[in-house]
């Protein structure tokens, strides 16, 4: 796989400028107002002079498909502009965005607000080689000299299973690293973790959506939608059951305990133990 990598200094080249961010959080602001007033919609915010861009950052096989489902169906009912993409493509009418991998600079987003989710790192590096068994996502279906003329899947697909965590525990450096890289001071950003958001939903998305503002009205509607969208709910099962081929495969917590051999722990420590530890999850 070729993965797509930008250099901050690049990223930031390519970014709007501080005024042309002035201009976008004026609109978005402008433009909540006038369909206030229009009475087109109630806005979810406690003090809707006070709304900012809602962006919530997470990483591949981390929660962003559910958070995708979620945020998109509260811009639904709160008639908000959602958008799931990346930072250079942000558009100045956004109200709420999604970055799927975190590869984001927050201090060339105009004023916002937001969420960061983490996952154990062995269990994305599990949910990834199922996920990528069957995906058809083009990157993952592309012949690729580095596979002999294979696509990603189909080398995969030629690997018994152990071989191919390996090789998907390679594929998941990057991700996995910018776990770490990631500013956890931010107090813009309320952090999370996939298992305890997962276990305990009521709850931490009470959190959630309080921290981007919303009033209580608002929550108790948005908490309506995040039951729409759980895992039992849209897959029809309870969490822990697997179905292979599916995106939503398990959802379930410490799924590397069931495929991991004592050589992928091994491995995986001496590659991620510092990641493990900083994250809170050895």
């Amino acid at each position: 796989m070729v993965t797509q990598r930008y250099s901050r200094q690049g990223m930031l080249n390519s970014l709007p400028s501080p005024a042309h961010l002035r201009k976008q959080a004026g609109r978005i602001a402008a433009s909540a107002r006038r369909r206030i007033r229009r009475g087109l919609v109630e806005s979810p915010f406690a003090d809707p002079a006070s709304q900012r861009l809602i962006v919530h950052c997470g990483y591949h096989r981390c929660g962003t498909t559910w958070f995708n489902n979620v945020l998109s169906g509260i811009a639904d009912i709160f008639g908000l502009r959602y958008q799931n993409g990346d930072q250079r493509d942000l558009r100045a009418d956004t109200e709420i965005f999604l970055q799927n991998d975190s590869n984001v600079v927050l201090d060339r987003l105009p004023p916002y607000i937001g969420s960061h989710m983490v996952r154990d790192p062995r269990d994305m590096v599990v949910s990834a080689y199922f996920f990528h068994l069957w995906t058809l996502e083009p990157w993952a279906l592309s012949d690729r000299d580095q596979y002999g003329g294979m696509s990603y899947q189909e080398y995969l697909r030629s690997l018994p299973k152990d071989e191919g965590i390996l090789a998907e525990m390679e594929r998941s450096e990057w991700s996995i690293t910018r776990m770490a890289e990631w500013d956890y001071g931010n107090k813009n950003i309320i952090e999370l973790k996939y298992e305890e958001v997962f276990i305990d939903q009521d709850r931490w998305f009470i959190s959630i959506f309080r921290h981007y503002g919303f009033s209580d009205l608002a929550i108790k509607r948005a908490i309506a939608i995040v039951m729409a969208k759980s895992f039992s709910v849209v897959s029809g099962r309870t969490a822990g059951s697997v179905r292979e081929g599916d995106h939503l495969r398990s959802g379930d917590s410490g799924q590397w305990r069931h495929h991991f051999t004592d050589i992928h722990k091994k491995i995986f420590k001496e590659r991620y133990q510092h990641i493990l530890l900083l994250l809170g999850y050895e």
